[in-house]
């Protein structure tokens, strides 16, 4: 059996160690937002689209879909972000659309096929 010395030493190292990861947790996740903002990408199509698109590696990534597409990464505070469509369907319009932290910066539409539709711009 414990002594309550023993037993209160207990409770204080593990409530210590509570706060201590909660202030932690708390910090981390302020900084996030600002240094590392979500970024969201966003193509609108009724048609088939072949996209490009960078993501944290840097390098670019290339897609055929056909109608809506998103995906959406943690970006760098400076870093450039880089979204492009081709309409290759035959008739149709498509929008493409960049998001940091769930606000809308930037929109283009494309609405004939072969125009290509380029957003490319610093993270703020």
């Amino acid at each position: 059996m414990l002594s309550s010395q023993h037993q209160n030493q207990n409770i204080m190292a593990q409530l210590r160690f509570v706060l201590l990861s909660t202030f932690l947790l708390s910090l981390l996740m302020s900084c996030s937002k600002k240094k590392w903002p979500r970024v969201k990408y966003e193509v609108i199509s009724n048609t088939s689209v072949d996209i490009a698109y960078t993501m944290v590696s840097g390098g670019i990534t290339y897609e055929t879909v056909a109608g809506s597409w998103s995906t959406s990464f943690r970006g760098r505070q400076g870093n450039e972000v880089f979204l492009s469509a081709v309409q290759s369907g035959a008739v149709g319009s498509t929008t493409i659309k960049v998001y940091f932290n769930g606000n809308l910066h930037f929109v283009e539409t494309a609405s004939f096929p072969g125009q290509v539709i380029t957003i490319q711009e610093t993270i703020p």
